[in-house]
């Protein structure tokens, strides 16, 4: 999480949503010591949908339809 904030360059508060994220991720990480399996898998009995990742912190912008 701390690397995370840091590569970001965000503000300090926004130290908790990084540690969100990083818990988020690592629950859906492979490890070896779960014969490769997530922690995700092991609680759900399926793997993880991870297509909706991004970079943490990285520049977004909203498209507002013209209606």
């Amino acid at each position: 999480a701390e690397a995370m904030h840091h590569e970001a360059c965000i503000p300090q508060s926004w130290w908790e949503f990084a540690t969100q994220q990083a818990t988020h991720v690592y629950n859906r990480s492979p490890m070896d010591r779960l014969n490769w399996r997530t922690p995700f898998e092991l609680l759900n009995g399926k793997q993880p949908d991870i297509s909706h990742f991004r970079v943490f912190g990285c520049g977004a912008y909203v498209w507002l339809h013209p209606d």
